[in-house]
């Protein structure tokens, strides 16, 4: 079971103080000092669950492994704990959000959020604890430590995103529900024994106004205090940071996305100074260190790391505008072309130079250029060259001169080939690289043939 949320920044005192109606005779919560132990179950409670033991623990909750007896079934119960020192106005506060995680978790039918089953109360009518499924696995954010460099392996990358794209699923149905997360991270990510994937600890959860059109009717969450600070800092939109509650939406979980993504790829979160204040001051500028500064690794692709930091734009127009768009650009990488890198050139600049070195090849994706020759001094223009159009593409297979030259007619964009790159993309199928090795080869013995020629032409 993943642990609740220990590396984040909640401001207890403005967190939402909403009535969460009667739980018993009385209506308003009893507004009472939680302790340490918890305190205890109905007579009721008691006698239906054997507890296995805590499995982890947060800041103001923990996790225990119980058997319902009522339901000869293990599952998880999450429980309710401040400090003894806690205010009352403090404890009366985080019963309130336990109450509200509840309540909208529970309303979050999907099959990668992990479903509440019940709502217990302790002796005095509290909120006190909630049973969930047992997820037997391993936390995201474990997963990626223990793999270690091994994390940016083909087939380790390929699970990772696998594993995020269930996770865009699950954050998907909660924003058409009009719930938004913002704690996404790796540890609140479980991945399951036989492949399930979770997006747990939904403790932090905002709604939007289209929640009271899909909520239970007679019940609807207070927003965050303007100025309210919650999440982890570590993983934090900016807006977050900034304490800009009114802007938080689908992108805000987007960046959660794009966060989660950044450590997968360069092994740490994107905000990574020593203190909970310095992580918050770097997460209010939004400046995040490129993957590619981070880890220096021919592994790494450049289109995850450009989805990535997309994602993780400071402006949230800047970034996917949805968790489904985000998905898309995700499984556009799996359908190929991740490890090629994008390039971009102006108008007017030349891309390829007759004569020089030749090192790759090029894939045109927007713009128009021109291949000339020069010949006696004066440029002669060979043809156009548009969209979908390939260039330079002896670059792949031989180290021959550049024969022509490649200039800009427009601002043009283009995927870079190079043979490394192209060993990279080919390695899931071992037909085609078996293909393409053959007219590799073929390639080469003409080029030696073709050289040989020239050397004794000009002999």
């Amino acid at each position: 079971m993943a642990p609740p949320s220990s590396d984040r920044d909640s401001a207890p005192d403005d967190a939402r103080p909403s009535d969460p109606g009667p739980l018993r005779r009385g209506g308003q919560l009893p507004a009472r000092r939680l302790t340490t132990p918890p305190p205890p179950l109905s007579p009721e409670d008691a006698a239906r669950f054997d507890d296995e033991g805590e499995v982890a623990r947060g800041g103001m909750s923990s996790i225990h492994a119980v058997v319902d007896r009522r339901l000869a079934r293990r599952e998880a119960m999450k429980v309710l704990e401040l400090p003894a020192e806690a205010t009352l106005e403090r404890s009366h506060r985080a019963a309130h959000r336990f109450l509200e995680e509840a309540r909208i978790t529970g309303q979050l039918d999907h099959p990668n959020i992990v479903p509440v089953y019940d709502l217990g109360l302790s002796v005095d009518g509290a909120p006190s604890y909630m049973t969930m499924k047992l997820v037997e696995g391993e936390a995201f954010g474990d997963w990626i430590d223990r793999l270690g460099d091994a994390r940016l392996d083909p087939d380790a990358l390929e699970h990772a995103i696998t594993v995020l794209l269930k996770v865009c699923d699950a954050v998907a149905f909660a924003h058409g529900k009009g719930v938004i997360h913002c704690d996404i991270k790796p540890s609140n990510i479980m991945v399951g024994s036989f492949g399930q994937v979770y997006l747990m600890d939904w403790g932090l959860a905002v709604t939007t106004s289209l929640y009271s059109a899909t909520s239970v009717k007679g019940w609807q969450p207070r927003p965050l205090r303007p100025g309210t600070i919650a999440g982890s800092p570590a993983y934090m939109a900016p807006e977050q940071a900034l304490g800009l509650v009114e802007k938080l939406n689908e992108t805000t979980d987007v960046f959660g996305l794009g966060a989660t993504l950044y450590r997968v790829l360069t092994g740490q979160s994107p905000y990574n100074e020593p203190t909970v204040k310095g992580t918050i001051a770097r997460a209010r500028e939004g400046k995040i260190m490129p993957c590619d500064a981070i880890v220096i690794d021919p592994r790494l692709p450049p289109e995850l790391a450009r989805i990535a930091m997309k994602a993780l734009s400071f402006e949230p127009t800047h970034r996917h505008p949805s968790a489904l768009a985000f998905k898309s650009d995700l499984e556009g990488f799996l359908r190929g072309g991740g490890w090629l890198p994008t390039q971009t050139f102006a108008e007017g600049e030349v891309i390829l130079r007759e004569g020089e070195e030749a090192r790759a090849a090029y894939v045109l994706l927007d713009g128009v250029v021109e291949v000339y020759k020069t010949v006696n001094g004066r440029r002669l223009a060979i043809r156009l060259m548009g969209p979908g159009d390939v260039f330079g593409e002896a670059a792949v297979f031989s180290s021959r001169p550049r024969s022509a030259s490649v200039v800009a007619k427009s601002d043009v964009t283009v995927k870079v080939i190079t043979a490394e790159s192209m060993e990279r993309e080919l390695s899931k199928n071992a037909a085609l690289k078996a293909l393409v090795r053959a007219l590799a080869h073929r390639f080469r013995e003409l080029d030696m043939v073709l050289t040989q020629h020239e050397l004794d032409s000009q002999g």
